[in-house]
């Protein structure tokens, strides 16, 4: 009986793994599952990598210990699989030398000598025949083989120069390439060892196209069912296989009766979506970093598992430095352990193997990622057993039904909920309403609660999180247990069982929608697209800011004031006429030396690049940080949008040719079709004297049918005419045509933007701001909010909106506010105008300030200082279509950007929209209470402190008055109305004589100051 000194305990259910190592055969699928054909029941393959591969063309490790010993080694730590490499030209060139000749010609004696203590008949063997002995001894243990094609011509693998990773490279003929795997098939069909064989190790290299990819590979899929229809076939990707996404779009038909399974890779350095970014395990908080990583894995190869048409998928190589020296690959190995068990899913790990005869021209060289030692008599890792203990474990088999149990669970510290992005906190409440974390306990193997490490996304905190990383694990499969109950000082138990986790992850790709919502394919569950424009749409064609800070410290940005999404404008001219020209001539040709040394010192690389690898760049950087990519079109000429007459508005103009436009938005939908962007626009604000609706309703429906064709994951966005203002005559006549759920309308508002006519600015001024406020609120639901009711509601984005943020136009910030109510009562998604705090040249002058910028002219601080509050609630989901929780109310206060929160003392104050206080409307909508208690609302006087108290009298009854709707009012004492009001020299809510709630064109005081709304929320 253990006591644990924290306030609560649980019985941890000790589960013996015991893995079963019949080895069937042959096996089949199953939807996503391998099954054993004979018994119906599921193998779980989870195989070790031993590598064949090399040049010696024999399996590793015979010079260090006998092969029976190797292979008890397998047993002995729980595997019930190899995957055994090979080369194809063992097969179609050297399928009949011998092993001591190949040996003598690589002039490695003390390898021979090895061998010939250890295993001396091998060396008398062919390189064929060293197989078929190590595939017998694996037989005799109990072990199944995948044979694995690893390269063409015998060496290690891989590099993109190395002229072996795909079709046509000097070392990898297609013909010859389907006749080894044919001579391989032949050779082992009928041995029972063998249940699977692979197409080809990681492809790779500057050749990999699609074309050759499907052709080739169905060839040799077909080649080896029909040699041996026995194995499973597997079936890798491209790019060092670790993408499959493609087979999206384009499914792999080919007849293979129930033996197709699909293969994956990765490693600390695949990155998400992107080679060679291992250090990002310890730059990036790990908590967001492995966030992206599942949820890359999942959109690169996961969904194969998924839907009608599931298949099953092996992780056929993943490992980590084994000596314990790379935090990044311990890191990266936790997390992708998460992933494995929240799917169960078939795998192996690279490497077995503690040695290499020979690598890169090195004899007797160690494998850091062995699960053997150089000896090969000891683990290098000691603990792998423990760490790989519930992967080895099959925990699904191929059904549902999963029993929970829990005991009585009284208090908030028997509630428990998953935190962080990665969805590996689990965090519960103290005494004094402080989240507590499970941890292991650094000196013993107790389970306490401490204090959770980094669990909100803060690009700050780096603190290594791992120790507090705990999972449900999902598990039909029976198994015994013994455990004794402890005595806890808490009042209740709480038992662990494994459950399943399926992991929710921010960085959703793709998207569609649901009725007026956008929803994330994978989860179900709605996204709210929260984005800053970011302009590069000018003439140098890159994105701004650049001269300014490192390109990854401006997305850092981006994420350290909350939006997730960047809505990434460009010219269409950069596709069709720019696309190769270098960065760094287009400045020259501008002729702005002081920004190109700007770049030189923050962004170097850029300079080298075409304008579509910096936007590359720059996208790239987005999805590292877990940001959401809206990519605009903006502009065909690249120039400041937008004026009338700058022939640039609408098509037919002088630069904006139909033609040319659907030509580059295809260009721009082909090349981005793989990464973070989530939606394309088809153009911003369309304008000019050619406006007409006949040319919009056939122009823009080749667009978006252009871009869905080409790139069916993104959401396709859709603008109006007259600076994209008006949608209404979408009323009449909607837009029919088949994206699918992928269709999306946009709108734009500014304060000038006026109600039906543009030039409007000072009516924010010249009249009563109720009525103003009002009348445009109106105005939108009638030109754009439309499209989001009624049976064929459409998601709608506020795209662009925004305010001067030196805080000198009234107009703006009188528009701004009257628009973040608007914005939330339908919580909408958006897009702020702007993120740039300068451009580097506009309108002919050089590194212009952006008034409107959301960073100032450094771009390390925020314009308007006041930014992060002001927009707190408007960057929250506040509905999501799918929850179960009852609808309830945030008290806001726009003018301040504040939500009411009720203090000790019972007075209602503003400060931060995370306060938990929420209200509803009670009897004859009048009263307002405070959610879950019998309180409401309630006015104390005029100049005093609003309350919560009992409901009775006047004084506790509420209304909204005035043509805003945003004035909640009450009657005192004596039957004076009295409208809530912030107090001016605190953050109290007080009452007070309500200002201008009459229609009076007279009465032109500020009433920002008393507008409250109670905005809906279920989240």
């Amino acid at each position: 009986m253990s006591r644990i000194r924290s306030c609560f305990v649980f019985i941890l259910l000790l589960v013996v793994i015991y893995v079963s190592h019949c080895n069937a055969y042959p096996l089949s699928t199953y939807n996503r599952w391998i099954m054993d054909e004979a018994t119906g029941q599921r193998v779980k393959l989870v195989c070790a990598n031993w590598a064949g591969h090399l040049q010696p063309m024999i399996p590793e490790g015979l010079d260090k210990r006998a092969m029976k010993d190797i292979v008890g080694e397998l047993v002995k730590h729980k595997f019930n699989c190899v995957r055994l490499t090979y080369a194809i030209y063992m097969w179609t060139r050297y399928a009949d030398e011998n092993v001591n000749a190949t040996f003598a010609s690589l002039d490695v004696p003390e390898v021979v000598e090895g061998i010939a203590k250890n295993n001396p008949s091998v060396l008398s063997m062919t390189h064929v025949q060293a197989f078929d002995a190590v595939v017998h001894e694996l037989g005799v243990q109990n072990m199944k083989v995948l044979l694995d094609n690893h390269v063409s011509e015998p060496m290690w693998c891989c590099d993109d120069d190395d002229e072996n990773g795909f079709f046509h490279d000097r070392h990898f003929n297609p013909q010859e390439w389907v006749h080894g795997l044919t001579l391989a098939a032949k050779h082992f069909s009928e041995n029972h060892v063998v249940v699977a064989m692979s197409l080809r190790n990681e492809l790779h290299g500057p050749r990999q196209n699609l074309k050759d990819w499907y052709r080739y590979m169905s060839q040799g899929a077909v080649a080896i069912h029909k040699t041996n229809p026995n194995v499973l076939v597997l079936i890798s990707g491209l790019n060092y296989d670790t993408e499959l996404q493609f087979l999206r779009r384009k499914p792999l038909k080919i007849d293979l009766g129930k033996k197709m399974v699909f293969e994956t890779h990765l490693y600390s350095w695949s990155g998400i979506g992107t080679l060679k970014l291992k250090e990002i395990w310890t730059k990036q908080p790990l908590n967001r970093i492995c966030a992206n990583n599942v949820k890359a894995i999942d959109y690169r190869a996961g969904f194969l598992t998924t839907g009608k048409n599931a298949t099953p998928l092996i992780f056929t190589e993943f490992g980590f430095n084994e000596e314990g020296s790379s935090v990044e690959d311990n890191r990266f190995l936790t997390c992708l352990q998460t992933y494995l068990l929240g799917k169960d899913l078939d795998w192996g790990f690279w490497a077995f193997q503690g040695t290499y005869y020979i690598k890169k021209d090195q004899v007797q060289v160690d494998e850091s990622f062995g699960v053997m030692d150089e000896t090969w008599h000891h683990l290098r890792y000691p603990n792998f057993t423990d760490k790989f203990q519930l992967l080895q474990r099959k925990n699904l088999a191929a059904g549902e039904g999963i029993a929970v149990v829990v005991s009585d669970c009284e208090g908030n510290i028997s509630s428990w909920k998953f935190v962080s992005l990665s969805k590996l906190h689990l965090a519960t409440m103290n005494q004094h309403k402080g989240q507590l974390c499970l941890q292991k306990d650094s000196n013993s193997s107790t389970i306490v609660t401490s204090k959770c490490i980094c669990v909100k996304d803060d690009s700050l905190c780096l603190d290594d999180p791992q120790s507090q990383w705990f999972q449900l694990v999902q598990t039909n499969v029976s198994f015994q247990f013994k455990a004794k109950m402890s005595r806890i000082r808490s009042c209740f138990v709480f038992i662990l069982l494994l459950v399943v986790i399926y992991v929710s992850h921010c960085n959703a790709y793709p998207l569609s929608t649901y009725n007026r919502w956008i929803m994330d394919e994978a989860t179900g569950q709605r996204v709210k697209l929260v984005c800053a424009n970011w302009a590069g749409h000018l003439q140098p064609m890159i994105p701004e800011g650049l001269d300014k800070r490192a390109m990854k410290d401006i997305v850092g940005e981006l994420v350290k004031h909350k939006f997730n999404c960047v809505r990434l404008t460009y010219a269409i001219y950069m596709w069709t006429r720019y696309a190769d020209e270098n960065v760094n001539a287009t400045f020259a040709s501008l002729d702005v030396p002081e920004v190109v040394e700007g770049i030189a010192k923050n962004n170097p690389s850029v300079l080298s690049m075409t304008h579509v690898q910096a936007f590359d760049a720059v996208v790239h950087e987005l999805g590292v940080q877990n940001m959401k990519v809206l990519l605009d079109n903006h502009v065909s000429e690249p120039m400041w949008c937008c004026d009338d007459d700058d022939e640039n508005g609408f098509f037919h103009d002088r630069h904006f040719n139909p033609q040319e436009w659907v030509h580059g938005l295809t260009l721009a939908a082909k090349h981005f079709s793989e990464n973070h962007v989530v939606s394309m626009s088809l153009r911003n604000e369309l304008h000019g004297p050619r406006q007409n609706l006949k040319d919009w309703y056939r122009y823009m429906s080749q667009g978006a049918v252009a871009i869905h064709k080409t790139n069916p994951n993104v959401l396709v966005l859709i603008s109006g005419l007259n600076y994209d203002t008006e949608l209404q005559f979408l009323r009449r006549k909607p837009l029919k045509i088949d994206l699918g759920k992928k269709m999306v309308f946009e709108t734009h508002l500014y304060s000038w933007s006026g109600i039906g006519t543009l030039k409007l600015k000072e009516i924010w001024t010249k009249q009563p701001l109720n009525r103003i406020c009002a009348n445009n609120v109106k105005a939108i639901d009638y030109r754009a909010g439309f499209l989001t009711t009624g049976k064929n509601a459409t998601p709608l984005i506020f795209t662009e909106f925004g305010f001067n943020e030196e805080g000198s136009s009234v107009e703006d910030n009188r528009f701004l506010t009257c628009l973040q109510t608007y914005l939330l009562g339908k919580d909408l998604d958006w897009g702020f105008w702007a993120f740039q705090g300068t451009y580097y040249i506009k309108k002919d002058q050089v590194q212009v300030d952006e008034s409107f910028g959301v960073m100032d002219e450094t771009w390390h601080h925020l314009r308007y200082p006041n930014f992060t509050d002001k927009f707190q609630l408007l960057q929250r989901k506040n509905l999501e279509p799918i929850s179960k929780d009852p609808i309830v109310n945030i008290l806001y206060h726009p003018l301040s950007g504040q939500c009411a929160q009720v203090n000790d003392k019972n007075e209602v104050e503003l400060g931060s929209c995370k306060t938990k206080n929420r209200w509803v409307r009670g009897e004859n909508a009048t009263k307002i209470l405070l959610h879950g208690t019998k309180k409401c609302l309630t006015a104390a006087g005029e100049g005093i402190a609003v309350v919560v108290s009992d409901c009775e009298g006047n004084i506790s009854s509420w209304k909204f008055v005035s043509l805003s709707k945003l004035h909640l009012a009450t009657m005192n004492q004596h039957k004076g109305q009295l409208c809530l009001q912030k107090d001016s020299n605190s953050s109290t809510i007080v009452t007070s004589k309500c200002i201008c709630v009459k229609d009076d064109s007279l009465c032109l005081d500020d009433p920002q100051s008393q507008w409250f709304q109670l905005v809906q929320t279920n989240v």
